[in-house]
């Protein structure tokens, strides 16, 4: 298995078996501007962690990520993603993920960026 299917493996494994205590914010601007953007419709930053973690519990497809900014190329090996429908929204919920921590028994995902897709369901 290569790194990053070890990755993503960690990564699902966080998200499907509920590790609240392993999922972070990468900073609290981010938290901050997903926070303050009128498209999410006042979402919390706790409330997608949920939506996370239960998209995650329900086998829900974790992907491979791409990356352009420099910055999350250079902090993470790998990316991942999830599209989440959330029924208050006109879009799906698109949040991007890295691996922090590979401990087997709570692997640190980090989310790195939030935000609607660009295109409509």
């Amino acid at each position: 298995m290569d790194d990053a299917d070890r990755h993503l493996r960690l990564v699902r494994f966080a998200l499907g078996n509920g590790l609240r205590n392993c999922i972070h914010w990468t900073s609290e601007e981010l938290m901050d501007r997903v926070t303050s953007d009128p498209v999410l419709q006042g979402l919390t930053t706790g409330g997608i962690v949920e939506r996370l973690l239960d998209w995650g519990h329900r086998g829900c497809a974790v992907s491979k990520a791409t990356e352009r900014s420099d910055e999350c190329r250079h902090s993470f090996e790998h990316l991942f993603a999830v599209l989440i429908p959330v029924e208050a929204l006109p879009r799906n919920l698109y949040v991007k993920m890295g691996l922090l921590d590979d401990d087997e028994e709570c692997p640190g995902v980090a989310i790195v960026s939030c935000h609607l897709t660009s295109y409509p369901r």
